[in-house]
């Protein structure tokens, strides 16, 4: 199941900030699978569960947004820690260079997750499709970009950011130009290429987050996807509240989404093995049709739970009782809150609200 997003077109948008704070969230284990209990009338005001870790929010709230960042968190009633933006992927030169995209966050005071593409979306001119490939990128042909881009990202303050590389790379059929379906072995040199060479500047302290989107999305076995411990500070997973052909209702959907093929369980599994801190670059309400979070059916259409109270008291318990750094809830399209929209939801993610910041300026246990 993946995002649906804007295609990023042109001069857009990003962002730039202070350094990046990452922070312990707790002393439960990133393996741990214990399950926050389910409401779905929650009414917002107090915390659901005293003895789970605080749990402080990133947000998309689409592009070059720092203001919408602000309102999301007036409405919830905490300021989020983080703001997420993605690079325009139009070309080489708009990726290598998203000064402009820097200057729209500066001073916003927020510790930024950038979304940067692999490979552009518009070949350059004269170039067939075909010579602009992930085989291209892992020979070392593009280096150079990606060393443009944090030399820019450096300057721009950036060099501490949270780097969400060639995400959802694993959903077949999606417009990303580099899914790799079938390709694991260009796609992990590539994003060896990528890292040396931006880790190379000097002031540069990436952290680089590996993320595929969560189920399965028809990419066999994710860890042959996985560039290797020494590439990777950060393993990310997208999750929404959305199911094709058949919602279940909104608890059974929940626990499908902790226990399918590359769920909630798997990942948290995944990242223990290999001492990362879990992410959650996106997770927010569902697309397409639904039933006011009960059972719906209706055959290869994306169904949702709507305005589901129940589905985020439950990411939220489970963002509560893991080690999760950013989880980034997407305020954006149909998952978006305020102005009337999914108050509900809104509520829910108020009521987790302890009316203080997590720890900042603690090193995760990974040494991230």
């Amino acid at each position: 199941m993946t995002s649906v997003r804007f295609l990023i077109v042109g001069v857009f948008v990003l962002v730039s900030v202070s350094a990046l704070i990452l922070y312990n969230t707790g002393s439960k284990s990133v393996g741990s699978t214990s399950k926050h209990s389910t409401s779905s009338n929650v009414s917002g005001g107090s915390h659901p569960n005293a003895s789970h870790q605080p749990v402080t929010l990133g947000v998309y709230a689409g592009p070059a947004n720092p203001s919408g960042v602000a309102e999301f968190g007036t409405l919830i009633g905490q300021k989020p820690q983080y703001a997420e933006e993605f690079l325009d992927d139009t070309s080489w030169q708009s990726i290598e260079n998203p000064a402009w995209f820097i200057s729209q966050w500066k001073d916003s005071g927020y510790s930024m997750v950038w979304g940067v593409p692999m490979l552009p979306s518009n070949p350059p001119t004269g170039t067939a499709p075909g010579d602009v490939s992930l085989a291209m990128g892992a020979s070392g042909a593009y280096d150079q970009y990606f060393i443009n881009l944090a030399k820019v990202f450096v300057a721009g303050g950036q060099g501490s950011s949270i780097i969400r590389l060639g995400w959802e790379f694993n959903v077949t059929g999606a417009w990303y130009p580099w899914v790799a379906t079938g390709q694991p072995a260009n796609f992990v040199a590539y994003w060896r290429q990528i890292v040396t060479s931006m880790r190379s500047v000097p002031g540069a302290d990436f952290k680089f987050d590996w993320n595929p989107a969560n189920g399965d999305t028809t990419s066999p076995a994710l860890a042959n996807y996985y560039p290797g411990d020494t590439f990777v500070d950060l393993v990310g997973l997208d999750v929404y509240d959305v199911a094709y052909t058949r919602y279940p209702g909104s608890a059974k959907e929940f626990s499908d989404l902790e226990t399918e093929p590359y769920g909630l369980d798997w990942f948290a599994s995944f990242a223990a093995k290999h001492g990362k801190v879990m992410t959650l670059p996106e997770w927010g309400l569902g697309w397409g049709t639904s039933n006011n979070g009960g059972v719906l059916t209706a055959f290869n259409k994306p169904l949702c739970g709507g305005d589901d109270a129940t589905f985020v008291d439950d990411m939220m318990g489970w963002i509560s009782t893991h080690q999760v750094v950013a989880p980034i809830f997407w305020d954006y399209g149909q998952s978006v809150i305020g102005n009337g929209s999914n108050p509900k939801t809104q509520a829910a993610l108020a009521a987790w609200d302890d009316h203080s910041q997590a720890p900042v300026g603690q090193v995760p246990a990974s040494g991230v």
